[in-house]
């Protein structure tokens, strides 16, 4: 958190990726943004099992993505806090386009 505060403090806007998996991180987070006076916007992606583990099988044939362990996957996932609505995450689906996704960030941002 201390990088991130560091960042803020200087004026530079930063995106964190990180699993989150735990509810009271995300609080975390959301209360160092408050005391930064940034935005926080919480964007979880709600990707089914399978299709993760389909995507994981994709990515060590092609090398396109760093690998991550499956048992870290398995075990992430079981321990996920998925967000409540009172996080009001920003929800994408693979379904979505990164132009949905993009334009519901920045209409959050623009709040």
């Amino acid at each position: 958190m201390q990088g991130i505060s560091i960042h803020l403090s200087l004026g530079h806007s930063v995106v964190v990726d990180d699993n989150l998996l735990f509810r009271r991180q995300r609080e975390e987070l959301c209360k160092l943004g408050q005391k930064m006076e940034s935005a926080v916007v919480l964007i979880y992606l709600n990707i089914p099992r399978p299709v993760l583990l389909s995507r994981k099988a994709q990515n060590q044939v092609t090398k396109e993505r760093h690998d991550v362990p499956s048992a870290w996957l398995i075990e992430d996932a079981n321990e996920f806090e998925r967000p409540g609505e009172d996080e009001n995450p920003i929800v994408v689906t693979e379904e979505m386009s990164w132009e949905e996704i993009s334009e519901r960030v920045m209409a959050r941002l623009s709040n």
